[in-house]
């Protein structure tokens, strides 16, 4: 039994620890494949300071507005749905992003907007590469058309299958994700 919680304890580190690479710094918020509400969009771009060392729920981790680095990034993790091998926005994908649109024009948020997409391991590397960097660039081109967004300032990533969640099983689904930034 003591194996099997050292295990456990292993696991749940390491897939706290990739979250947080993924971004350079800490401060994501994940919401899977659901819609996140609009509460779960404003905590991921402004999560609010900790308090006794106590974390939001959904928080990984929280740091102040800057680190010796520079600024701290504040994101959002979505599982976006596109069709398979695709990267063609199905209406639930449109329906998870539009939290996401309304909050950043409701802000006018004009600049360091970063969008990275992931795909599984399932594949070349040259395809996944690709096809994570047409995701990241389709979710660009929905915010900007449908909430007037300027589209100079977003970034856009293709991480392919370099940085998989599930890293006991790359070729999960769960892998497939879309991790929005602002700086």
């Amino acid at each position: 039994m003591n194996r099997l919680a050292n295990w456990c304890f292993f696991a749940l580190v390491s897939v706290a620890l990739s979250a947080a690479a993924q971004v350079g710094l800490p401060g994501l918020v994940s919401v899977g494949r659901k819609v996140p509400s609009a509460d779960e969009v404003a905590r991921a771009f402004n999560p609010p300071e900790p308090e006794s060392g106590l974390r939001p729920k959904g928080v990984i981790s929280a740091t102040p507005a800057s680190t010796p680095a520079g600024p701290r990034l504040r994101s959002l993790e979505l599982d976006v749905a596109f069709g398979f091998g695709t990267d063609s926005l199905l209406p639930k994908g449109r329906e998870q992003l539009a939290p996401v649109g309304e909050y950043l024009r409701a802000a006018r948020y004009p600049a360091g907007i970063v969008v990275e997409a992931f795909t599984e391991d399932v594949g070349s590397v040259d395809f996944t590469d690709d096809l994570s960097r047409r995701r990241a660039q389709a979710v660009r081109e929905f915010l900007v058309q449908e909430y007037k967004l300027d589209p100079s300032g977003f970034s856009v990533i293709g991480r392919g299958k370099q940085v998989p969640k599930d890293r006991a099983n790359p070729a999960s689904d769960v892998n497939r994700r879309v991790l929005i930034s602002l700086k």
